[in-house]
């Protein structure tokens, strides 16, 4: 994301034995030279054929806080 440098770690997991349903996440913290903040996104049961899951969510925030907050500065 531009304008927002973040140091953070993804994970997800297949659930059940048909393997349609998975958990994803992301933790992390940021501004990645002098942290102030963390945080732990975590989406549970989401359809496999979302790729993106728990990622996209933590993007959209950051996006969100840059360009309508001052704790992101720009």
């Amino acid at each position: 994301i531009e304008g927002v440098k973040v140091a953070s770690k993804t994970g997800s997991a297949e659930l059940g034995v048909d393997k349609r349903l998975v958990n994803s996440w992301i933790t992390g913290f940021f501004p990645y030279e002098n942290p102030k903040y963390s945080f732990v996104v975590i989406m549970e049961k989401g359809n496999r054929e979302n790729v993106y899951g728990a990622i996209m969510a933590m993007r959209e925030t950051l996006l969100w806080m840059r360009d309508n907050t001052d704790y992101i500065k720009k």
